[in-house]
Protein backbone atom coordinates (compact mmCIF):
# COMPACT_ATOMS: atom_id res chain seq x y z
CA UNK A 1 0.00 0.00 0.00
CA UNK A 2 2.99 2.40 0.87
CA UNK A 3 4.24 1.62 -2.40
CA UNK A 4 0.97 2.42 -4.51
CA UNK A 5 0.58 5.46 -2.99
CA UNK A 6 4.61 6.76 -3.36
CA UNK A 7 3.81 5.78 -7.04
CA UNK A 8 0.89 7.94 -7.54
CA UNK A 9 2.15 10.57 -5.60
CA UNK A 10 4.81 10.83 -8.09
CA UNK A 11 2.59 10.64 -11.21
CA UNK A 12 -0.06 13.19 -9.32
CA UNK A 13 -2.31 10.67 -9.44
CA UNK A 14 -4.55 9.78 -5.88
CA UNK A 15 -4.96 6.05 -4.58
CA UNK A 16 -9.10 5.29 -3.93
CA UNK A 17 -8.33 2.53 -1.09
CA UNK A 18 -12.14 2.49 -0.78
CA UNK A 19 -13.70 -0.77 -0.59
CA UNK A 20 -16.01 0.31 -3.18
CA UNK A 21 -15.89 3.67 -4.92
CA UNK A 22 -17.83 3.11 -7.67
CA UNK A 23 -21.26 1.54 -7.39
CA UNK A 24 -21.81 -1.05 -9.94
CA UNK A 25 -18.24 -1.44 -10.53
CA UNK A 26 -16.08 -4.20 -9.26
CA UNK A 27 -14.84 -3.34 -5.49
CA UNK A 28 -10.93 -3.81 -4.05
CA UNK A 29 -10.30 -5.94 -1.66
CA UNK A 30 -7.72 -8.00 -0.25
CA UNK A 31 -7.03 -12.07 -0.22
CA UNK A 32 -5.40 -13.07 2.95
CA UNK A 33 -3.31 -16.57 1.50
CA UNK A 34 -3.19 -18.95 4.38
CA UNK A 35 -1.58 -21.98 5.56
CA UNK A 36 0.06 -23.91 7.92
CA UNK A 37 3.72 -25.24 8.39
CA UNK A 38 6.78 -26.55 10.81
CA UNK A 39 9.46 -25.39 11.75
CA UNK A 40 11.27 -26.73 8.73
CA UNK A 41 9.10 -25.32 6.03
CA UNK A 42 7.24 -28.44 5.52
CA UNK A 43 2.80 -27.23 4.35
CA UNK A 44 0.81 -29.00 6.22
CA UNK A 45 -2.18 -27.93 3.81
CA UNK A 46 -0.49 -29.80 1.24
CA UNK A 47 -2.41 -32.30 0.09
CA UNK A 48 -0.27 -34.32 -2.30
CA UNK A 49 -0.94 -36.27 -4.72
CA UNK A 50 -2.93 -38.78 -2.58
CA UNK A 51 -4.35 -36.66 -0.51
CA UNK A 52 -7.07 -39.27 1.01
CA UNK A 53 -4.57 -41.30 2.67
CA UNK A 54 -2.95 -37.66 3.90
CA UNK A 55 -3.94 -38.75 7.27
CA UNK A 56 -1.94 -35.37 9.21
CA UNK A 57 -3.26 -32.92 6.14
CA UNK A 58 -6.81 -34.02 6.21
CA UNK A 59 -6.83 -33.48 10.06
CA UNK A 60 -5.41 -29.96 9.07
CA UNK A 61 -8.75 -29.68 6.76
CA UNK A 62 -11.13 -30.51 9.43
CA UNK A 63 -9.83 -28.57 11.75
CA UNK A 64 -9.62 -25.18 9.55
CA UNK A 65 -13.19 -26.67 8.68
CA UNK A 66 -14.30 -26.90 12.47
CA UNK A 67 -12.93 -23.10 12.89
CA UNK A 68 -15.26 -21.35 10.77
CA UNK A 69 -17.68 -22.98 11.39
CA UNK A 70 -17.59 -22.64 15.24
CA UNK A 71 -16.04 -19.38 14.89
CA UNK A 72 -17.58 -17.58 11.29
CA UNK A 73 -19.06 -14.63 13.02
CA UNK A 74 -16.23 -13.80 14.56
CA UNK A 75 -14.78 -14.00 11.25
CA UNK A 76 -17.21 -11.83 10.01
CA UNK A 77 -16.34 -9.43 12.65
CA UNK A 78 -12.65 -9.26 11.66
CA UNK A 79 -13.61 -8.06 8.11
CA UNK A 80 -16.40 -5.11 9.38
CA UNK A 81 -15.81 -1.81 8.23
CA UNK A 82 -18.51 0.94 6.35
CA UNK A 83 -16.52 1.00 3.37
CA UNK A 84 -16.28 -3.04 3.24
CA UNK A 85 -20.08 -3.14 3.78
CA UNK A 86 -20.22 -1.46 0.28
CA UNK A 87 -18.75 -4.54 -1.02
CA UNK A 88 -19.49 -7.65 0.07
CA UNK A 89 -22.11 -9.62 -2.37
CA UNK A 90 -21.70 -8.43 -5.60
CA UNK A 91 -19.20 -8.08 -8.45
CA UNK A 92 -17.01 -10.83 -7.74
CA UNK A 93 -16.70 -10.05 -4.04
CA UNK A 94 -17.41 -12.58 -1.79
CA UNK A 95 -20.73 -12.74 0.63
CA UNK A 96 -21.18 -11.81 3.79
CA UNK A 97 -22.20 -15.58 4.58
CA UNK A 98 -19.06 -17.03 5.53
CA UNK A 99 -18.99 -20.70 3.57
CA UNK A 100 -16.07 -23.00 2.73
CA UNK A 101 -15.30 -23.91 -0.73
CA UNK A 102 -13.16 -26.47 -1.23
CA UNK A 103 -13.42 -27.80 -4.99
CA UNK A 104 -14.43 -30.51 -7.19
CA UNK A 105 -11.28 -33.27 -6.07
CA UNK A 106 -11.89 -32.46 -1.86
CA UNK A 107 -15.34 -32.54 -1.78
CA UNK A 108 -15.16 -35.86 -3.14
CA UNK A 109 -12.19 -37.13 -1.10
CA UNK A 110 -14.18 -36.22 2.25
CA UNK A 111 -17.46 -37.56 0.82
CA UNK A 112 -15.83 -40.35 0.24
CA UNK A 113 -14.37 -40.84 3.61
CA UNK A 114 -17.91 -40.18 4.89
CA UNK A 115 -19.36 -42.86 2.64
CA UNK A 116 -16.51 -45.73 3.24
CA UNK A 117 -16.11 -46.10 -0.03
CA UNK A 118 -12.97 -45.38 -2.97
CA UNK A 119 -12.28 -42.15 -4.26
CA UNK A 120 -13.76 -41.73 -7.49
CA UNK A 121 -10.93 -41.38 -10.13
CA UNK A 122 -9.27 -38.15 -10.54
CA UNK A 123 -6.91 -37.89 -13.74
CA UNK A 124 -3.53 -36.22 -12.39
CA UNK A 125 -1.87 -34.46 -14.97
CA UNK A 126 1.42 -36.04 -16.88
CA UNK A 127 4.69 -34.69 -18.77
CA UNK A 128 3.22 -34.78 -22.19
CA UNK A 129 5.26 -34.77 -25.24
CA UNK A 130 5.34 -31.73 -26.86
CA UNK A 131 5.02 -31.59 -30.39
CA UNK A 132 4.72 -28.72 -33.57
CA UNK A 133 3.69 -29.75 -36.79
CA UNK A 134 4.32 -33.63 -36.49
CA UNK A 135 7.61 -32.84 -35.22
CA UNK A 136 8.95 -33.32 -31.47
CA UNK A 137 9.69 -30.12 -29.90
CA UNK A 138 13.75 -29.87 -28.46
CA UNK A 139 12.98 -27.46 -24.84
CA UNK A 140 17.02 -27.94 -24.71
CA UNK A 141 16.51 -29.27 -20.90
CA UNK A 142 17.06 -32.49 -20.17
CA UNK A 143 14.03 -32.93 -17.81
CA UNK A 144 10.92 -31.28 -16.92
CA UNK A 145 9.42 -31.06 -13.09
CA UNK A 146 6.32 -32.35 -12.53
CA UNK A 147 3.44 -29.43 -12.55
CA UNK A 148 0.48 -30.26 -10.95
CA UNK A 149 -3.08 -28.88 -12.01
CA UNK A 150 -5.19 -26.99 -9.56
CA UNK A 151 -8.31 -29.12 -9.18
CA UNK A 152 -10.07 -26.75 -6.98
CA UNK A 153 -12.59 -24.77 -8.97
CA UNK A 154 -12.33 -20.77 -9.39
CA UNK A 155 -15.25 -19.54 -7.24
CA UNK A 156 -15.11 -15.68 -6.80
CA UNK A 157 -18.23 -15.88 -5.06
CA UNK A 158 -16.95 -17.86 -1.86
CA UNK A 159 -15.33 -16.32 0.96
CA UNK A 160 -13.35 -18.73 2.01
CA UNK A 161 -11.78 -21.10 -0.29
CA UNK A 162 -8.79 -23.92 -0.69
CA UNK A 163 -6.81 -23.53 -3.54
CA UNK A 164 -4.03 -25.85 -4.44
CA UNK A 165 -2.45 -25.91 -0.79
CA UNK A 166 -3.58 -22.91 1.17
CA UNK A 167 -7.04 -20.97 2.14
CA UNK A 168 -8.05 -17.81 0.68
CA UNK A 169 -10.09 -15.74 2.76
CA UNK A 170 -11.04 -13.53 0.42
CA UNK A 171 -13.28 -10.85 2.09
CA UNK A 172 -10.77 -8.39 4.09
CA UNK A 173 -11.23 -4.92 2.94
CA UNK A 174 -9.06 -3.00 0.58
CA UNK A 175 -8.30 -0.44 3.25
CA UNK A 176 -7.95 -3.09 6.55
CA UNK A 177 -4.41 -4.13 7.67
CA UNK A 178 -4.65 -8.40 7.10
CA UNK A 179 -3.65 -8.37 10.78
CA UNK A 180 -6.74 -8.16 12.85
CA UNK A 181 -8.47 -11.13 11.06
CA UNK A 182 -5.64 -13.28 10.58
CA UNK A 183 -5.51 -12.98 14.65
CA UNK A 184 -8.95 -14.36 14.55
CA UNK A 185 -8.10 -16.64 12.00
CA UNK A 186 -5.44 -18.42 13.95
CA UNK A 187 -6.88 -18.29 16.93
CA UNK A 188 -10.05 -19.93 15.69
CA UNK A 189 -8.09 -22.99 14.53
CA UNK A 190 -6.05 -23.10 17.34
CA UNK A 191 -9.21 -23.46 19.26
CA UNK A 192 -10.32 -25.81 16.62
CA UNK A 193 -6.91 -28.48 16.76
CA UNK A 194 -7.32 -28.77 20.14
CA UNK A 195 -10.36 -29.78 19.69
CA UNK A 196 -9.43 -32.19 16.88
CA UNK A 197 -6.31 -33.48 19.34
CA UNK A 198 -8.69 -34.09 21.86
CA UNK A 199 -11.04 -36.37 19.57
CA UNK A 200 -8.01 -38.26 18.41
CA UNK A 201 -6.76 -39.06 22.02
CA UNK A 202 -9.99 -39.96 22.94
CA UNK A 203 -10.40 -42.17 19.96
CA UNK A 204 -6.97 -43.62 20.33
CA UNK A 205 -7.30 -44.45 24.29
CA UNK A 206 -4.36 -46.57 25.76
CA UNK A 207 -2.26 -46.98 22.43
CA UNK A 208 0.65 -44.83 22.55
CA UNK A 209 -0.19 -43.63 19.18
CA UNK A 210 -2.98 -43.23 17.13
CA UNK A 211 -3.29 -45.67 14.27
CA UNK A 212 -4.80 -45.12 11.01
CA UNK A 213 -8.23 -46.03 11.42
CA UNK A 214 -8.29 -43.74 14.31
CA UNK A 215 -7.31 -40.86 12.53
CA UNK A 216 -9.57 -42.06 9.77
CA UNK A 217 -12.33 -41.82 12.58
CA UNK A 218 -11.79 -38.63 13.65
CA UNK A 219 -11.01 -36.73 10.43
CA UNK A 220 -14.79 -38.50 9.29
CA UNK A 221 -16.48 -37.58 12.71
CA UNK A 222 -15.27 -33.69 11.50
CA UNK A 223 -16.46 -34.22 7.91
CA UNK A 224 -19.89 -35.03 9.40
CA UNK A 225 -20.33 -32.34 11.78
CA UNK A 226 -18.89 -29.57 9.61
CA UNK A 227 -20.56 -30.44 6.37
CA UNK A 228 -23.08 -27.42 6.96
CA UNK A 229 -20.12 -24.77 6.37
CA UNK A 230 -18.89 -26.29 3.01
CA UNK A 231 -20.57 -25.38 -0.28
CA UNK A 232 -19.54 -25.10 -3.48
CA UNK A 233 -22.34 -23.17 -5.79
CA UNK A 234 -23.32 -19.89 -5.97
CA UNK A 235 -22.78 -17.47 -3.28
CA UNK A 236 -24.60 -14.52 -4.65
CA UNK A 237 -27.72 -16.76 -5.11
CA UNK A 238 -30.80 -16.58 -3.23
CA UNK A 239 -31.73 -20.08 -3.19
CA UNK A 240 -27.97 -20.09 -1.19
CA UNK A 241 -29.56 -17.29 1.45
CA UNK A 242 -32.22 -19.65 1.85
CA UNK A 243 -29.93 -22.68 2.13
CA UNK A 244 -27.35 -21.20 4.63
CA UNK A 245 -30.36 -20.24 6.96
CA UNK A 246 -31.40 -24.08 6.99
CA UNK A 247 -27.98 -24.48 7.89
CA UNK A 248 -27.84 -22.11 10.94
CA UNK A 249 -25.13 -20.42 9.33
CA UNK A 250 -25.51 -16.42 10.42
CA UNK A 251 -26.22 -14.32 7.75
CA UNK A 252 -24.77 -11.17 9.33
CA UNK A 253 -25.36 -8.10 6.71
CA UNK A 254 -24.89 -4.90 8.68
CA UNK A 255 -21.25 -3.76 10.55
CA UNK A 256 -23.32 -3.07 14.02
CA UNK A 257 -24.55 -6.47 13.93
CA UNK A 258 -21.22 -7.78 13.03
CA UNK A 259 -19.45 -5.67 15.93
CA UNK A 260 -21.87 -7.75 18.48
CA UNK A 261 -20.35 -10.93 17.80
CA UNK A 262 -16.74 -9.63 19.05
CA UNK A 263 -18.39 -10.05 22.82
CA UNK A 264 -20.61 -12.99 22.47
CA UNK A 265 -19.66 -15.27 25.20
CA UNK A 266 -18.43 -18.13 22.84
CA UNK A 267 -16.29 -16.15 20.63
CA UNK A 268 -14.64 -13.73 24.15
CA UNK A 269 -13.99 -17.08 26.32
CA UNK A 270 -11.83 -18.44 22.96
CA UNK A 271 -9.73 -15.41 22.97
CA UNK A 272 -9.28 -15.12 26.28
CA UNK A 273 -8.40 -18.91 26.85
CA UNK A 274 -5.87 -18.88 24.73
CA UNK A 275 -4.54 -15.42 25.81
CA UNK A 276 -4.72 -13.44 22.66
CA UNK A 277 -7.25 -10.36 24.29
CA UNK A 278 -8.16 -9.77 27.88
CA UNK A 279 -12.29 -9.21 28.37
CA UNK A 280 -11.21 -5.26 28.86
CA UNK A 281 -9.54 -5.29 25.53
CA UNK A 282 -12.19 -7.26 23.14
CA UNK A 283 -15.02 -4.36 25.01
CA UNK A 284 -12.54 -1.63 24.24
CA UNK A 285 -12.05 -2.96 20.67
CA UNK A 286 -16.17 -3.26 20.31
CA UNK A 287 -16.75 0.29 21.09
CA UNK A 288 -13.86 1.82 18.62
CA UNK A 289 -15.26 -0.29 15.91
CA UNK A 290 -18.70 0.58 16.81
CA UNK A 291 -17.38 4.44 17.56
CA UNK A 292 -15.40 4.39 14.14
CA UNK A 293 -17.93 3.31 12.31
CA UNK A 294 -20.27 6.04 12.74
CA UNK A 295 -17.93 8.52 12.74
CA UNK A 296 -17.39 7.31 8.98
CA UNK A 297 -21.21 7.49 8.33
CA UNK A 298 -21.11 11.00 9.92
CA UNK A 299 -18.44 12.42 7.58
CA UNK A 300 -19.57 11.33 4.62
CA UNK A 301 -22.95 12.04 5.30
CA UNK A 302 -22.27 15.38 5.78
CA UNK A 303 -19.66 15.60 3.02
CA UNK A 304 -22.88 14.45 0.45
CA UNK A 305 -25.30 16.98 2.00
CA UNK A 306 -22.58 19.70 1.15
CA UNK A 307 -22.33 18.46 -2.35
CA UNK A 308 -25.64 18.31 -3.02
CA UNK A 309 -26.93 21.57 -1.26
CA UNK A 310 -23.61 23.73 -2.85
CA UNK A 311 -23.24 22.13 -6.13
CA UNK A 312 -26.01 19.66 -7.60
CA UNK A 313 -28.74 21.37 -6.40
CA UNK A 314 -27.91 24.24 -7.58
CA UNK A 315 -26.75 23.76 -11.13
CA UNK A 316 -29.84 21.83 -11.24
CA UNK A 317 -31.83 24.92 -10.42
CA UNK A 318 -29.34 26.85 -13.15
CA UNK A 319 -30.71 24.68 -15.89
CA UNK A 320 -34.07 23.99 -15.30
CA UNK A 321 -34.11 28.01 -15.10
CA UNK A 322 -32.35 27.93 -18.50
CA UNK A 323 -35.23 25.28 -19.49
CA UNK A 324 -37.95 27.05 -18.40
CA UNK A 325 -36.97 30.24 -20.35
CA UNK A 326 -36.71 28.28 -23.58
CA UNK A 327 -39.60 26.95 -22.94
CA UNK A 328 -40.88 30.53 -22.55
CA UNK A 329 -39.62 31.83 -25.48
CA UNK A 330 -40.62 29.05 -27.70
CA UNK A 331 -44.21 29.22 -26.51
CA UNK A 332 -44.81 32.20 -28.44
CA UNK A 333 -44.03 30.44 -31.57
CA UNK A 334 -46.79 28.29 -32.97
CA UNK A 335 -46.06 24.77 -33.30
CA UNK A 336 -43.61 24.51 -30.72
CA UNK A 337 -46.25 24.50 -27.66
CA UNK A 338 -45.01 20.37 -26.78
CA UNK A 339 -41.21 21.34 -27.60
CA UNK A 340 -38.73 18.82 -26.50
CA UNK A 341 -37.24 21.88 -23.70
CA UNK A 342 -40.72 21.58 -22.15
CA UNK A 343 -40.29 17.15 -22.05
CA UNK A 344 -36.95 17.67 -20.42
CA UNK A 345 -38.24 20.44 -17.95
CA UNK A 346 -41.08 17.83 -16.87
CA UNK A 347 -38.36 15.34 -16.71
CA UNK A 348 -36.21 17.03 -14.33
CA UNK A 349 -38.62 19.15 -12.45
CA UNK A 350 -39.59 15.85 -10.22
CA UNK A 351 -35.71 14.68 -9.54
CA UNK A 352 -35.09 18.26 -8.45
CA UNK A 353 -37.71 18.47 -5.93
CA UNK A 354 -36.96 14.84 -4.73
CA UNK A 355 -33.28 15.79 -4.17
CA UNK A 356 -34.39 18.94 -2.48
CA UNK A 357 -36.40 16.48 -0.23
CA UNK A 358 -33.91 13.84 0.34
CA UNK A 359 -31.35 16.97 1.45
CA UNK A 360 -34.01 17.35 4.13
CA UNK A 361 -34.20 13.75 4.87
CA UNK A 362 -30.32 13.69 5.18
CA UNK A 363 -30.25 16.23 7.37
CA UNK A 364 -32.70 14.62 9.95
CA UNK A 365 -30.85 11.65 10.22
CA UNK A 366 -27.64 13.72 10.72
CA UNK A 367 -29.75 15.08 13.58
CA UNK A 368 -30.77 11.99 14.95
CA UNK A 369 -27.24 11.35 15.27
CA UNK A 370 -26.56 14.19 17.33
CA UNK A 371 -28.81 13.83 19.52
CA UNK A 372 -27.07 10.58 20.80
CA UNK A 373 -24.75 11.03 23.48
CA UNK A 374 -21.75 8.82 24.83
CA UNK A 375 -23.18 5.61 23.59
CA UNK A 376 -20.99 4.44 20.89
CA UNK A 377 -23.30 1.27 19.87
CA UNK A 378 -26.58 3.16 19.65
CA UNK A 379 -24.48 5.77 17.33
CA UNK A 380 -23.65 3.13 14.99
CA UNK A 381 -27.11 1.28 15.05
CA UNK A 382 -28.49 4.92 14.34
CA UNK A 383 -25.82 5.42 11.76
CA UNK A 384 -26.71 2.18 9.99
CA UNK A 385 -30.58 2.63 10.48
CA UNK A 386 -31.04 6.19 9.25
CA UNK A 387 -28.15 7.44 8.07
CA UNK A 388 -27.15 4.64 5.44
CA UNK A 389 -31.07 4.94 3.89
CA UNK A 390 -30.95 8.86 3.44
CA UNK A 391 -27.63 8.67 1.78
CA UNK A 392 -29.35 5.93 -0.73
CA UNK A 393 -32.74 8.25 -1.20
CA UNK A 394 -30.19 10.73 -1.77
CA UNK A 395 -27.99 9.33 -4.38
CA UNK A 396 -30.90 7.84 -6.41
CA UNK A 397 -31.85 11.27 -7.34
CA UNK A 398 -28.37 12.77 -7.72
CA UNK A 399 -27.65 10.16 -9.70
CA UNK A 400 -30.47 10.63 -12.29
CA UNK A 401 -30.05 14.35 -11.90
CA UNK A 402 -26.31 13.58 -13.62
CA UNK A 403 -27.97 11.88 -16.42
CA UNK A 404 -30.88 14.99 -17.23
CA UNK A 405 -28.14 17.83 -16.38
CA UNK A 406 -26.87 19.51 -19.51
CA UNK A 407 -22.92 19.27 -19.25
CA UNK A 408 -22.15 22.85 -19.05
CA UNK A 409 -24.44 22.90 -16.13
CA UNK A 410 -22.99 19.94 -14.05
CA UNK A 411 -20.16 20.87 -11.63
CA UNK A 412 -18.48 17.68 -10.74
CA UNK A 413 -16.68 14.71 -13.02
CA UNK A 414 -19.32 12.55 -14.15
CA UNK A 415 -19.24 8.37 -14.19
CA UNK A 416 -18.43 8.34 -18.05
CA UNK A 417 -15.74 11.10 -17.14
CA UNK A 418 -14.25 9.30 -13.96
CA UNK A 419 -14.03 6.04 -15.29
CA UNK A 420 -13.68 5.90 -19.40
CA UNK A 421 -11.74 9.43 -20.39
Amino acid sequence: MDVLSKVAHKNKMKILYHEKPFKGVNGSGKHCNWSMSTDHGENLLDPTVKPETNYRFLLILVAVLHAVQQHGALLRTSIASSSNEHRLGACEAPPSILSIFLGQHLTEVLNSIEESRPIKNFSMPEIQTITLGGTALDVKVASLPSISRDLTDRNRTSPFAFTGNKFEFRAVGSKQSPSFPVTILNAAVASALQDVSAALREQMGEKPFPSDADKIAVIKKFIVSTKNIRFEGDGYSDAWIEEAEKRGLPNIKTCPEAFEQLIKPEHMSMLMKLGIFSQSELTSRFFIMNERYAKDLLVEANTMRTMLAQQILPAAFEYRGSLAQSVQLLSTIPGEEQSPELSALKALTPVVKDLQASIVGLDEAIAKLHAIHDDAVAEAKAANEFILPAMQIARTAADQLEVLTADKFYPIPRYSELLWF
